[in-house]
């Protein structure tokens, strides 16, 4: 449809502007800024959100042309602020999908202006032919565009909801059975591969994207959550009948969240599930009993109650995805996505929540994101800064040679220019074929037509619309061909130089994409893969310490909320970023994606574990057994130190000492003291039954650790054989 488009109106406004107004710097300005906002640009969402974003892109290249076309006449100028404009516009894409798919198709305003020849006098001219091609995408947006086709991210987040729902539901039956987990993972799977595929994920400042994000992290906690209780039933203790209503409760809860995704107009009935929760909790403060019974019933109780508080967390993300959550409600759930200082729990109840509290404030929701990329290793800040390095290189060189229509040697970089130096080179190859055979073409187009506009207009049209739709889906060298044959016409019409503006275009091509090469051989040139171990091991390190404030909170031995969570979550974005850039980064990859999984749920589970523990009331002093278990957390988190400490040194002295830790044995002064009261003992069990859950999985950390390692310490330039 967006090749339609540009194919009516490309031609449309270059008309208008070049044969009735006769201006060519309008007449460019038009036609570039109409391939910007349809081809470039790929924005998504429902109508109003495409219109908001075409609007935006318009303001963006508005000033981004008037601060090229200002710089353009002095190199020492245009290098500096080159850098600056372009890191701020690529890092900009880190505040939305839309920001992000933008980012490209406002550059192009940019270089445009800054490595073509003109002076301040045609900033109007210039503005006018971009606000035209604006206004016509958005006005062709609002025509075209229907009911959003149904986001790919809510449409799988709901089926593993409702597969989650129908096992929790059969182990609240009883009829639980493997194809019920087999049905589970498969759409679990499905799911964490359609987060990771999107070039632009829900990472951005948008509540709706927030709260998607988190949703899909804890679907896929849940999944282990739903795994464990089913494995505790079968092998090691029945569930009560508290406990099964409680879990039929959470199953028909997951099942009206997956009605909410997938557009419903359903409500699910969280305050039955909360109460139902509460109750239970209450159940097992006190002994009621012989010690084995009692302590059987907390163990099932561990197993449903933390289902159901996933749940819950699921639910309230769900109405905030949906547009259904009160400005309190999405207040409260702020802070759940991003604990305060002061820590909260997985659906941050020990937060302040009130309409009031400053989290609605422009600051306080831009400032997480801000933390989490204040940091360089961030995959965002990386890559901003080699494409923002890759750019000026570009303009100077464009400057400094006097190469005609300079600006192509910039967009000869941002088109090869690729996290990898390997996937920039292989770019670089296609690039350059893809060019010269579409210059080999559009020559061969141009000896046929000779001189004549009537037919270069006659065909200019369809040389639009398959330079727009072949980026979708023919390979990159297709696409560049189709483009340089597009370029040979619009050139051939605004100023006839016949074949040669072709030659020129392979030139600056070639000259690009040397640049390219250069800074992604100097500039990180590994990608994502180096930014992953990196995030992994902040992960590892900041979960691990989050787990032992928060067993030690738990059990009395702390008196302090747990204060390590918002790093523990910072970290958890940062490596979700850097997934998502390596699952969608060009070229063979070096790493399993499965590898990555295991690793990043790894992290995910321990800092939700610990989240789960930081909301339990503390009791009001600690008893024996408290420490012998505090011991554990720490004993666990200095394993996962010891992880991070590989993945950074890949020492062998350190991969060995990576083996799992031994299996945990009962904590023999849990209840013996004498006049332990209920509530102590009980919370004593359930921060056990935690342990466990996290020590029952660590050891799956150990192999993809071991793969990652070694993949991240060969030598760039040689990839690892095998990995997709």
């Amino acid at each position: 449809m967006r090749a339609v488009q540009a194919a009516v109106i490309l031609p449309a406004l270059l008309a208008i502007t070049f044969k009735v107004v006769g201006d060519p710097q309008m007449a460019s300005y038009a036609a570039f800024g109409t391939f910007a906002n349809l081809v470039l640009a790929s924005f998504s969402g429902a109508r109003r959100d495409k219109l908001v974003a075409h609007v935006g892109l318009g303001i963006a290249g508005s000033a981004l042309l008037s601060i090229g076309t200002a710089v353009h006449a002095t190199t020492a100028v245009a290098a500096p602020v080159t850098l600056l404009v372009t890191f701020a516009v690529l890092l900009a894409g880190v505040t939305g999908a839309n920001v992000a798919a933008g980012g490209l198709a406002a550059m192009l305003a940019y270089v445009l202006a800054a490595a073509s020849p003109g002076t301040t006098a045609m900033i109007p001219s210039r503005l006018e032919g971009w606000w035209l091609a604006t206004a016509a995408a958005a006005l062709a947006t609002a025509v075209t565009t229907g009911r959003p086709a149904g986001d790919q991210l809510r449409a799988k987040a709901a089926a593993t909801a409702r597969a989650l729902a129908s096992e929790t539901s059969g182990i609240a039956a009883g009829r639980a059975d493997q194809s019920a987990r087999t049905e589970s993972v498969a759409a679990e799977e499905q799911l964490r591969s359609a987060f990771n595929g999107l070039p632009y994920g829900p990472r951005g400042l948008a509540t709706t994207d927030q709260a998607l994000g988190n949703l899909i992290e804890l679907l896929e906690w849940l999944s282990t959550l739903v795994d464990d209780t089913m494995a505790a039933q079968r092998h090691i203790v029945p569930l009560g009948s508290g406990d099964r209503e409680l879990l039929s409760c959470a199953g028909e809860v997951l099942d009206a969240v997956a009605g909410m995704l997938t557009g419903e107009n359903i409500a699910p009935d969280t305050d039955r599930l909360d109460r139902l929760r509460l109750a239970r909790a209450l159940a097992v403060r006190e002994p009621e009993g012989d010690e084995a019974a009692y302590e059987a019933a907390v163990h099932a109780s561990y197993h449903s109650r933390t289902v159901a508080l996933a749940v819950l967390s699921i639910a309230a993300d769900a109405l905030v995805v949906t547009g259904r959550a009160s400005a309190a409600a999405v207040a409260k759930q702020r802070l759940a996505w991003l604990p305060a200082a002061s820590g909260s729990g997985v659906n941050g109840s020990a937060a302040v929540t009130s309409a009031a509290h400053p989290v609605h404030t422009l600051a306080a929701v831009a400032a997480p994101t801000v933390v989490r990329h204040a940091s360089v290793r961030s995959i965002w800040v990386r890559n901003s800064l080699r494409g923002a390095v890759a750019v000026t290189a570009a303009v100077t060189v464009a400057d400094l040679t006097n190469v005609q229509h300079g600006f192509w040697v910039v967009l000869g970089t941002l088109a090869v220019l690729r996290t990898t130096a390997t996937a920039t080179g292989g770019t670089a190859v296609r690039a350059i074929g893809g060019t010269a055979i579409g210059f080999l073409v559009g020559a061969g187009l141009l000896l046929l037509v000779g001189t004549s506009t009537t037919v270069l207009w006659t065909v200019l049209p369809i040389g639009v619309l398959v330079a727009a739709y072949a980026p979708g889906v023919a390979p990159f060298a297709a696409g560049q061909a189709a483009f340089t044959i597009l370029l040979v016409l619009l050139y051939n019409l605004l100023l006839p130089v016949g074949w040669k503006v072709g030659v020129i275009r392979v030139e600056d091509i070639g000259l690009g994409c040397a640049i390219s090469l250069v800074v992604g051989a100097f500039v990180w040139p590994r990608g994502a893969v180096s930014v992953v171990a990196d995030d992994l091991e902040d992960a590892f390190v900041t979960s691990g310490a989050y787990l032992t404030q928060a067993v030690e909170y738990a059990l009395g031995l702390r008196l302090a909320v747990p204060d390590a969570g918002r790093a523990a979550v910072v970290a958890g974005l940062r490596l979700d970023d850097a997934l998502g850039a390596f699952f969608t980064e060009q070229g063979s990859k070096s790493v399993r994606k499965e590898d990555l999984w295991a690793l990043a749920n790894a992290a995910q589970r321990l800092r939700l574990t610990a989240s789960s523990l930081a909301e339990l009331p503390p009791p009001p002093t600690a008893a024996p057994g408290g420490e012998a278990l505090a011991e554990r957390a720490r004993a666990l988190a200095q394993w996962f130190e010891m992880a991070a400490s590989y993945l950074e040194q890949r020492q062998p002295a350190l991969l060995a000492a990576l083996a799992p830790l031994a299996p945990l044995e009962p904590v023999e002064a849990i209840g013996e003291e004498a006049g332990a009261s209920g509530h102590r003992k009980g919370c004593q069990i359930y921060v056990d039954q935690h342990l466990r859950h996290a020590y029952l999985h660590h050891g799956e950390v150990v192999e993809p650790a071991t793969r990652l390692g070694v993949a991240v310490g060969q030598p760039w330039w040689r990839r690892a054989a095998g990995g997709t």
